[in-house]
């Protein structure tokens, strides 16, 4: 009779410790979430061939976790970025048809992104680009590109590796640079996540 009795207060002892470890799992905050950031640019104010003042940069990008807040200025991100799709209203270049040339972030305490400079390519010469930046360094500046049939200078492995890509015969372009007041876009995302109490 005691060994039955032991036996029932062992089984009520494990049921109760897989209730408790279940409502925990339950209840745990996820650790790792993939977040998506939207950019909308301002129109192009310099324009050629394709290309109108009506057309701007906008698009994204999706993070396997949330950008952390004040991330300072220049932090590449490019291995933590899980897709991209950019398009400057000719061309949409996205994570399955480019490369990425260039992908930095910088952030505030409220995680929200502060500064960039984000080129991403397809081809290597010619070459299709979409660029945007901002940076608040004096003398403020932003710029909001979109080129195709474009010169690189240096390619290396198919892909062009020139920091600048240059206008040629046949290149088609949208540009909006602005610096001192800067007129950069703007992107949206989730805000820090609360901590607990």
């Amino acid at each position: 009779m005691r060994a039955a009795g032991r036996r029932g207060w062992s089984n009520i002892v494990k049921v109760g410790i897989w209730v408790l470890m279940s409502a925990v799992l339950l209840v745990a905050p996820e650790v790792s979430a993939q977040t998506t950031y939207t950019y909308v640019g301002n129109t192009f104010d310099t324009v050629l061939g394709s290309y109108t003042a009506s057309m701007r940069v906008d698009g994204g990008f999706t993070v396997a976790n949330q950008l952390p807040p004040n991330l300072p200025r220049g932090t590449d991100i490019s291995a933590q970025v899980v897709s991209y799709s950019f398009s400057d209203g000719v061309q949409t270049l996205d994570d399955l048809n480019s490369y990425i040339f260039n992908f930095t972030i910088g952030t505030d305490s409220s995680c929200n992104i502060t500064e960039w400079a984000i080129t991403v390519r397809q081809g290597s010469d010619p070459v299709a680009d979409i660029t945007i930046r901002y940076t608040r360094i004096l003398p403020e500046s932003s710029t909001d590109m979109g080129v195709t049939d474009a010169f690189c200078a240096t390619v290396s492995s198919g892909r062009c590796v020139s920091n600048n890509v240059m206008a040629s015969t046949g290149t088609n372009y949208g540009f909006l640079v602005s610096t001192a007041p800067a007129t950069p876009g703007s992107w949206s995302g989730p805000p820090c996540p609360v901590s607990p109490p």
